[in-house]
């Protein structure tokens, strides 16, 4: 990874350009999710970020963080960067991240 600081252009906060290696597979991924919110590609690692910093957050005050269905169960708890299933709570279940950071499935 490489990091470049920027200068601060009028009222503009300093901004830190991040350069980094991806798969390919994790490259289109972060296009396909770019096109499908009409946004940029850092605009996905952003939000990524983002919402990474909320399940933390909520992790370490002892709330889950996961997938409700329609009538608001929780099906899918995230924990940390895999997921696990909520119906059986089993070690077997849990799914590792892989190189890319995202879990196997993904």
């Amino acid at each position: 990874m490489t990091i470049t600081r920027s200068r601060r252009v009028g009222g503009e906060k300093e901004r830190i350009r991040l350069s980094l290696d991806v798969s390919p597979e994790l490259n289109e991924l972060i296009e396909d999710l770019a096109g499908r919110t009409d946004g940029t590609k850092s605009d996905v690692l952003r939000r990524a970020i983002a919402l990474m910093d909320v399940a933390v957050r909520a992790n370490e005050s002892g709330k889950r963080v996961g997938v409700a269905d329609t009538d608001q169960g929780l099906t899918t708890e995230f924990v940390g960067l895999g997921v696990r299933r909520v119906s059986s709570r089993t070690n077997a279940d849990f799914e590792a991240p892989n190189e890319s950071g995202m879990p196997a499935s993904v």
